[in-house]
């Protein structure tokens, strides 16, 4: 993956501490972060305007990734999520949140084809 740091958006290590050193189920568990519907749920609430249905995906996203140790994806949607639920919306964060959520899934798909 040209450009992306893997380690940079999951930390493989801490995530299969969680799970006792279990590669399979740290794999299933992170197909099942692909296949959700929360990014594009994100995205329905921000096109939306609907602020507070954003700031609860948001926490959605942010208990999954912390979850699964995709610490980058975990750090910027609580700071989103507290923006969102304050009432600001704030674009430059969330097209970073949007590039970060992109480059956490395609990381995560090197993670699965590594375990």
């Amino acid at each position: 993956m040209p450009g992306i740091d893997i380690a940079e958006y999951v930390n493989i290590e801490e995530g299969l501490n969680r799970l006792r050193g279990n590669k399979a189920i740290y794999a299933r568990m992170l197909k099942l972060f692909l296949a959700g519907e929360e990014l594009s749920g994100f995205e329905a609430a921000i096109g939306r305007g609907d602020l507070k249905e954003a700031a609860n995906v948001a926490h959605a996203i942010k208990g999954v990734a912390g979850n699964l140790s995709l610490n980058k994806l975990f750090e910027l949607s609580a700071l989103l999520m507290a923006k969102l639920r304050a009432g600001e919306r704030d674009e430059a964060m969330i097209a970073n949140f949007l590039t970060v959520a992109a480059n956490t899934r395609e990381s995560v798909n090197a993670v699965i084809n590594e375990l």
